[in-house]
């Protein structure tokens, strides 16, 4: 009982350094992604 308690906080562990990181990168993504669009520049779209 006691490993499956240690394994499950290991996930949460890994899930909190994963998810801001994933999230980083997803905005990263959005945001080259509006600019090569030419959204983002005035009198664009």
């Amino acid at each position: 009982m006691q490993g499956i308690i240690r394994g499950h906080r290991d996930t949460i562990m890994k899930l909190g350094i994963l998810f801001p990181v994933a999230i980083f990168i997803i905005a990263v993504v959005f945001l080259g992604w509006f600019f090569v669009g030419g959204y983002a520049a005035p009198g664009g779209a």
